[in-house]
């Protein structure tokens, strides 16, 4: 293990809350040095909560500091870039939110100043980290549901964001329901099944008036697999599901439930949990790689991906027909 990595945040926000704060806590060798947000009190809320010594109001004062090493990016999507090219020439390892940037060219931008400053540009792709995806992975890898063929995956958050949530704006999101929770759809099938060489996707707001999407549903075609991905802010129940049919059985993760396999003609059955763990799982992996000077499981290029088929997915529901990646 090397030195203590000594973190910053740059914005205070429900995800810098709920994954990045309490990652860097859980993880071995690190400490939260310093929160920066454009909203004070909401800096001195998180730095008050995990005992943060240091808050700024202005995110450059935060990267001066030479006694931090690398940053969590927090902020609004149209935000990332600037903030992630900032945190870069500063020298600072950067975990980022996705997507790292709202265009593909500014993505690969920064990935290429990544490497000229020698520092870990690394995507928050966090499905990919969690327990039940990674016992999921092993299972279809292991041959027992046969030759995956179909993907299944529905993530709703049934609750729309205010009107005054960053969300619901175009200029600060990027989109909607299909940017904030099909982008990690997406990945998924890329995760478990291979390359996407096709999307056919709709949208639409249903629910209200916000001008993103609320409702989106794309239909993904790999080597010799199909999927069917729904991302939704409307309606009534959550969801976080993700099923996975092969030639000889299927597997299934449902959010905080064990995973499911199921056989030819069989109903599903629960399997054996893994050693769970949790948010924390790809902040300490980030935490990991940077005292190891080690490449991350997820390099910045597979956030790029992900980013290329939610693109994709736009471009194909206002043109209304398939588009190749």
């Amino acid at each position: 293990m090397g030195r203590t990595l000594s973190v910053g945040i740059i914005g205070a926000g429900a995800i810098a809350a709920a994954r990045h704060a309490p990652g860097y806590e859980r993880a071995p060798g690190a400490e939260i040095l310093a929160v920066a947000d454009a909203n004070l009190d909401r800096a001195e809320v998180l730095a008050k909560k995990h005992g943060v010594p240091i808050v700024y109001q202005d995110y450059r004062e935060l990267l001066r500091r030479t006694d931090i090493d690398a940053v969590s990016i927090c902020t609004p999507n149209a935000l990332h870039a600037e903030h992630a090219l900032a945190a870069i020439q500063a020298g600072k390892h950067v975990l980022c939110e996705l997507p790292i940037a709202l265009g593909l060219g500014e993505c690969r931008e920064l990935i290429q100043m990544a490497r000229a400053h020698g520092v870990l540009l690394m995507p928050t792709l966090a499905e990919r980290f969690s327990a039940a995806h990674r016992q999921a992975r092993e299972i279809v890898a292991s041959g027992q549901i046969g030759r995956p063929l179909f993907f299944r995956a529905s993530f709703a958050s049934p609750r729309s964001p205010a009107a005054s949530d960053w969300r619901v704006d175009p200029a600060l999101s990027g989109g909607g329901a299909l940017i904030d929770l099909g982008l990690h759809a997406l990945d998924l099938f890329r995760f478990h099944m291979g390359a996407v060489s096709t999307v056919l996707a709709d949208t639409g707001t249903l629910a209200g008036e916000a001008p993103v999407e609320d409702a989106a549903v794309c239909v993904v075609h790999g080597d010799g697999a199909r999927g069917c991905i729904e991302a939704r802010w409307c309606g009534a129940v959550p969801a976080r599901s993700v099923e996975i049919h092969g030639t000889a059985g299927g597997v299934l993760v449902d959010a905080g439930k064990p995973v499911h396999v199921c056989g030819a003609g069989t109903g599903w059955e629960p399997v054996a949990a893994p050693s769970t763990e949790g948010p924390a799982g790809i902040v300490a992996h980030f935490v990991a790689c940077c005292q190891q000077a080690a490449e991350p499981e997820v390099a910045a290029e597979e956030g790029t991906r992900a980013l290329e088929l939610v693109l994709a997915a736009y471009d194909s529901a206002r043109r209304g027909q398939p588009r190749q990646i």
